[in-house]
């Protein structure tokens, strides 16, 4: 059924105090005065710096709005001029320093860009290194160093950087004082990485640790403080993931109390109200799933339904709640028979897998999800039409999002996408060319995601390595999940722009993506590039013989018969998926078989399985 939350809590970076600008209708009053005072000011002149520090971080404000590139881009180039003008041995440069790495962080956040986020780790580091050990601005450098190498461990996989993350985070902790402001956000942000690495290495004693220092988090915090609900919830999350592991009923009763405390401080009108509430229905399905509670999943029900309902129809996590609540709704079908509750679960689906700004591998969850309802109650047309758009979306699915585990079972967990979606498009009567097209384009495009060699992405990285780069860029940040809980120090007009920003920035991304794929598909020899084999390719492979190609699913088994000026299929009902597992699971105990007493029936299997 899959990850039923894909909830990923955040690190908070911590701005100097000098970053705390005009958040209102005098923000643009700000940027105005300070850049006369910048364009009036000497470039001798003692106080440049600061006032050039002072209009960049005006303008970083004015991103944090507006989501504007250009203002981010004027921002850090301002930035970096004041710091230029300060010397390494003055008061403010590890200021100036950690105010550049802030804004680098933030265009990363916005682009994608890896050297933004390369950089932005790099100043840390200086601004860290420039800081004496008993300066009380260090734990914040420390803090956002640490938050900064945890997000690129989030983009590479790097375990450097993670381990990284927690030592440096470990530091700011033990230099933030337990009565400082920030200390809540210090000690979230290393239990953040802490269950990082959990779910990278499975040690229990990091998700031990990462529990402990959320619920310090959250006992350090008030209850009025607008990052509260961010703690609870992320503290909600790692109890779950130890029910999970332990299966410790009172570690699942905690989560959901925690979850709900974290409702109930989230306003009704905040962005992200959402998804604290679907962190409240995943642990009440989780409950339900094992005392079989139907009061726990009505509530999940009903929990996810708000969830839905407080997203706007185009923002990127509304799929991962529509999908959700299709889970739950098939749950209670199969508990009560209920056929509204099927329909309105296969409806839910189909939405999911409609919105185009959501993630990709959250829409194939939900068509994965959708077809299995609906090839279970033979609704073939409707699952065809859920499959093919499934199979179109694989080209968008980035092998970096699927890490560590996650990226075997995800694989499998998509591996019958394509041969259902061909086994009804043959019900269906299509060209069996276009059936076969659609099998290879599936096929090759999951050999890419699990082994990296697809013939077609392999070609155009050798003879157009920086377009390449590109398509890989834009695809990592396209099946980037946008579920992310990060709560602004304050809540303002600016916080209510977090959904429209995401939003637009998601259509670029997608607009970009299609752009870059056309001009692919320009260049000379790459006029089918993620498209599958054309007909001519299919008949030039037949010029040495025949050419037999099989797709087995759960619902019929065929044969694609390919000669030098013919494609035909023919169906073959004694091949089922079951049979072939089997057959797998025979071949490969006899191969890897290494009793020499066994020798002889293992070869008589192998020969068996190949007959």
């Amino acid at each position: 059924m899959g990850n039923p939350r894909n909830i990923k809590s955040v690190p908070t970076a911590i701005p100097h105090p000098s970053v705390q600008l005009s958040s209102t209708s005098d923000l643009s009053r700000d940027i105005a005065a300070w850049r006369r005072t910048v364009e009036c000011t000497p470039k001798n002149h003692p106080n440049k710096a600061t006032y050039l520090m002072k209009f960049g971080l005006a303008l970083l404000t004015q991103f944090n709005q507006t989501g504007s590139v250009d203002n981010i881009n004027k921002a850090i180039a301002t930035m970096e001029q004041a710091v230029a003008l300060t010397p390494n041995y003055h008061s403010d440069h590890a200021i100036f320093l950690n105010n550049v790495g802030i804004a680098l962080q933030s265009r990363f956040e916005r682009t994608g860009s890896m050297d933004d986020l390369d950089r932005a780790i790099t100043t840390n580091e200086q601004a860290v290194a420039s800081t004496p050990d008993d300066h009380p601005d260090r734990a914040m450098y420390l803090n956002n160093l640490g938050n900064a190498l945890q997000r690129r461990f989030e983009r590479t996989g790097s375990m450097d950087d993670l381990d990284r993350a927690i030592t440096t985070n470990e530091q700011a902790v033990a230099s933030t004082p337990d009565d400082h402001p920030d200390r809540s956000a210090v000690l979230n942000n290393l239990g953040v990485a802490l269950g990082s690495r959990f779910e990278r290495t499975g040690s229990m004693d990091d998700l031990d640790r990462a529990i402990t220092t959320k619920e310090q988090a959250v006992a350090s915090t008030p209850d009025d403080h607008p990052s509260r609900a961010m703690y609870l919830n992320n503290l909600g999350s790692a109890l779950q993931s130890r029910f999970e592991r332990t299966g410790s009923m009172d570690d699942l009763d905690w989560a959901i109390t925690t979850n709900e405390q974290a409702v109930a401080s989230t306003p009704h009108d905040h962005p992200h109200r959402s998804t604290v509430l679907n962190s409240l229905e995943s642990a009440l399905r989780s409950r339900f799933e094992r005392t079989g509670s139907i009061n726990d999943l009505d509530r999940a029900i009903t929990t996810n339904e708000q969830a839905v309902a407080s997203t706007p129809d185009d923002h990127p996590s509304r799929a991962m709640y529509l999908h959700n609540l299709g889970l739950a709704l098939r749950r209670r079908f199969e508990r009560t028979g209920s056929m509204d509750d099927l329909d309105r679960a296969i409806t839910t689906m189909e939405q999911a897998v409609a919105i185009d700004t959501a993630p990709p591998s959250i829409r194939l969850k939900a068509a994965r999800s959708c077809s299995d309802i609906l090839v279970s109650q033979n609704g073939y047309n409707r699952a065809k039409a859920i499959l093919k758009t499934a199979v179109k979306l694989l080209p968008t699915l980035s092998p970096r999002t699927l890490k560590h585990g996650d990226r075997q079972y995800n694989i499998s967990h998509f591996s019958d996408i394509t041969p259902r979606a061909v086994s009804l498009a043959i019900i269906d009567g299509e060209d069996p060319y276009e059936c076969l097209q659609l099998s290879e384009l599936g096929r090759g495009i999951l050999a890419n995601l699990q082994l990296e060699v697809r013939s077609d992405i392999s070609v155009l990285a050798a003879l157009h390595s920086d377009i390449a780069q590109q398509f890989q860029t834009l695809r990592d940040q396209i099946d980037t999940p946008s579920a992310s809980i990060h709560y602004p120090d304050t809540f303002d007009s600016s916080t209510a722009l977090d959904s429209s920003v995401a939003i637009t920035e998601r259509r670029t991304l997608l607009s970009k993506f299609d752009g870059l794929l056309r001009f692919i598909r320009s260049l000379d020899g790459f006029e089918n590039f993620l498209r599958g084999p054309s007909r001519s390719e299919l008949h030039s492979l037949a010029d040495r013989g025949p050419i037999v190609v099989f797709n087995v699913s759960d619902i019929r088994s065929d044969a694609f018969l390919i000669t030098t000026n013919e494609i035909c299929s023919l169906l073959l009902p004694l091949l089922t998926s079951d049979s072939l597992k089997d057959f797998a699971k025979r071949f490969f105990r006899a191969i890897y078989n290494q009793d020499i007493n066994r020798y002889r029936h293992a070869k008589h299997d192998l020969s068996a399985v190949l007959e």
